[in-house]
């Protein structure tokens, strides 16, 4: 006879009456359950044998002790010959809808400058006053375990400059969230803390690094003189430490040219677990600059189409990602369908961003504009937000009431884009991306050819050639 105990790095997690699932905080791996499944699990404590969680849920003893073998086997819960010291399981509940993924800009405050920078509003003495307090920030990681938060990213400003920072990241692993990356411009780092964050993450989770160019007069282009050496000592030290990174680009005229080596450069790198290239957005800092480092579309797609055949044909060991046209897990997962009863952004239907003064958006990507805020965490709570008017309204919004993608030909593939670069560009969440057209148009042209013939078909299945294509015209230019 077994007395099955869970390991302390697991939560069971319910939402609503019907979805069950099991949660490792250090792994990030998730595993719905059914129903007799999660209550075994919840009676797993150490105190009460397999025979007598068999009885309470009135299942066979061999079934439910076949059960837990398995999940010794995989190492979630330890099997005992005899009753251990009782830990209570790691167990909450909440309402649907879930709020899975999280965001949370810790601070406003940053070491730099980036001329690209979208988020220099609370880079401020006056915003960072506002900043939520150590706390608060406590306070708002407990509501989101409560919520069932699976996975947190921390951002900035730069996040390194919060002095509770391992304070914060002690709170997520007592409150079995799984912390999934810190953003930074990693000039901050030391020896002693690429050592920490070598144990922190090495082998799940991330430090996601800005990093815009392998010769100074591109990085320091955007980032600001003298600081490109101290950024290579950085990932020297962390690489040094087994730190697993993946590094954000933004491509802009100065690095366009430079990105195929760079292509090289994360090659060389073991320490490198992704490659992302972005376009920068024109807002914050970046509409003093964007005249002068802007670079034409035309010319991004050339350079994307270069990078991604070459990485199609070696498949180095690094997740890729081209802004808006193409992230390696299309490969795995393959293309959902879009329908004209979807709502246009599933991004926001289980993620929300957090601002450092607690202001909760639905993307990102934004600034504090009108139609993103959701409401306030540190004024209102998080779930009170969360399964406030307002974000229920949000959730109304469907890709029908975009009139102008209806008839479109890619329809069902694209979705009806980004709802931040609908803003962006018309002042409307019920307008067209222009990038996301721009973007399908040259996936059919010039991208789709480079694809695995399984990827391949499965995107001409989703579009629906006999419908014409219009390029959206009249939109601020913001790339």
């Amino acid at each position: 006879m077994n007395y099955p105990k869970v390991n302390t790095h697991y939560a069971l997690r319910q939402v609503g009456s019907d979805l069950f699932y099991l949660m490792d905080s250090i792994s990030g791996d998730y595993f719905e359950l059914e129903n007799s499944q999660f209550q075994g699990l919840r009676l797993a404590d150490g105190s009460m044998s397999t025979d007598h969680i068999a009885k309470e849920l009135d299942i066979a003893p061999d079934e439910v002790a076949e059960f837990f073998n398995e999940q010794h086997s995989d190492g979630v819960v330890t099997l005992s010959a005899k009753k251990t010291a009782v830990e209570t399981v790691h167990y909450r509940k909440c309402d649907a809808p879930h709020l899975s993924d999280v965001l949370v800009e810790i601070t406003g405050e940053c070491n730099l400058k980036c001329r690209h920078c979208f988020n220099d509003r609370f880079n401020t003495p006056e915003e960072i006053a506002k900043e939520m307090s150590p706390k608060q920030l406590l306070k708002l990681i407990s509501e989101l375990d409560d919520l069932n938060t699976r996975r947190i990213q921390l951002s900035g400003g730069e996040a390194l400059l919060r002095p509770d920072l391992w304070e914060v990241m002690d709170a997520l692993e007592k409150h079995k969230i799984f912390l999934d990356v810190i953003s930074t411009n990693a000039l901050l780092v030391d020896k002693e803390l690429a050592a920490r964050f070598g144990k922190r993450f090495n082998k799940n989770g991330a430090l996601y690094i800005s990093m815009d160019g392998i010769t100074a007069d591109t990085y320091e282009a955007l980032r600001g003189e003298n600081t490109f050496d101290n950024v290579n000592h950085s990932l020297d030290m962390l690489s040094q430490e087994g730190c697993r990174m993946f590094i954000n680009t933004m491509a802009f005229k100065q690095n366009l040219q430079q990105l195929e080596e760079m292509y090289d450069w994360v090659v060389d790198r073991p320490s490198i677990m992704g490659w992302r290239i972005g376009l920068p957005k024109v807002l914050g800092r970046y509409m003093e600059h964007h005249n002068h480092l802007e670079v034409e579309f035309d010319e991004v797609i050339k350079t994307f189409r270069r990078i991604l055949k070459r990485w199609l044909k070696e498949r180095p060991n690094f997740r890729l990602e081209l802004s808006d046209f193409f992230r390696t897990d299309c490969l795995d997962i393959g293309f959902d369908t879009h329908l004209p009863t979807d709502n246009p952004c599933k991004y926001a239907m289980t993620n929300a961003s957090i601002k450092p003064d607690g202001t909760v958006v639905f993307c990102a990507s934004l600034e504090v504009h009108e139609p993103a805020i959701l409401g306030n965490a540190l004024t209102d709570g998080l779930p009170s937000v969360w399964y406030g008017q307002r974000h229920m309204d949000f959730r109304q919004l469907t890709i029908g009431d975009i009139p102008k993608c209806l008839d479109c030909r890619y329809s069902k593939l694209c979705g009806g884009g980004c709802r931040s670069n609908a803003i962006l560009s018309y002042g409307s969440l019920t307008d067209v991306d222009p990038r996301a057209c721009s973007a399908m148009q040259l996936l059919e042209d010039e991208i789709l050819e480079l694809l695995p013939q399984e990827t391949k078909e499965s995107i001409l299945h989703l579009m629906d050639t006999s419908k014409p294509f219009q390029i959206p015209t009249g939109f601020k230019k913001f790339i």
